[in-house]
């Protein structure tokens, strides 16, 4: 059988072929511009030196101890993200407000300069009593900034 009889025969089985392959390929190619960085690093290339900084599971659990070590303070608990280094802090029901965003300075000089030139740092501080006037509190420290801000000043 030569092959262009094959081809006569199975002419609707071929067609198909080339209309799923061509439907395939195009499907891709609009995944491909719709879905440019996938298998791409969420944060790109910013944390591309971040292994040198040295930053370790130990300096976040020292930075939480001096942070207990404040009367005030009922819990605390800590996530990185990247490069912004958040802190979660309970404080019981009579601590002001003013004491309490003192100890957003106490989290930042718990870690050495190399850290605190890199990272940025994000504490939230909640009153044991929710209802408790000026809590939450948010306050937020870049790298560039030289004191931190407060969401509700």
């Amino acid at each position: 059988m030569s092959a262009m009889k094959t081809i006569r025969k199975n002419k609707a089985t071929i067609t198909c072929m080339l209309i799923c392959t061509l439907f395939f390929v195009l499907g891709f190619a609009i995944y491909s511009w719709l879905f440019p960085n996938q298998g791409m690093p969420v944060y790109g290339n910013r944390l591309k030196d971040i292994e040198k900084i040295g930053l370790t599971e130990q300096n976040l659990k020292d930075a939480s101890e001096k942070v207990k070590e404040n009367k005030n303070v009922l819990s605390v608990s800590y996530d990185v993200k990247g490069k912004i280094i958040n802190y979660i802090i309970k404080v019981g029901e009579k601590t002001a407000v003013k004491d309490a965003k003192t100890l957003t300075d106490v989290v930042y000089k718990a870690f050495d300069e190399k850290v605190q030139e890199y990272y940025d740092f994000q504490v939230f501080i909640e009153n044991d009593n929710a209802e408790a006037k000026g809590y939450p509190i948010i306050g937020y420290k870049n790298t560039k900034s030289s004191k931190f801000s407060f969401g509700k000043e």
